[in-house]
């Protein structure tokens, strides 16, 4: 796919090991979705709600996100306007704010 280079450098630029935030299901607080909210927001305004999907469908492929929560984030893209008709592809930096989102939304699970 278009990411997979991505991907690899980011992997690489992190001595290789990536730790993989495996974020089960959303949280259902109202902090956590006030930070999905922004996340996908940024994604959206960026590139597009189907750059969006295409992103989250990538992040599944590579385990960040399970079936069910990539599912729940595309019903929260399906739902966010999209302003302009963004169709800039995301690069590294924005597959890293996704990790540290991920990290952070998974870490909120964890008592």
């Amino acid at each position: 796919g278009e990411y997979s280079t991505d991907f690899e450098l980011l992997s690489h630029g992190s001595g290789g090991d990536v730790s993989k935030p495996y974020l089960d299901e959303l949280p259902g607080t109202y902090s956590a979705q006030l930070e999905i909210f922004e996340w996908l927001d940024q994604l959206v305004s960026k590139a597009g709600q189907e750059g969006a999907i295409a992103a989250l469908d990538y992040y599944e492929s590579i385990e960040w996100l399970s079936t069910e929560s990539r599912d729940d984030l595309e019903e929260f893209v399906n739902g966010l306007e999209s302003a302009t008709s963004a169709d800039a592809s995301l690069g590294i930096s924005d597959h890293r704010e996704s990790l540290v989102y991920v990290a952070r939304l998974t870490g909120r699970l964890r008592p």
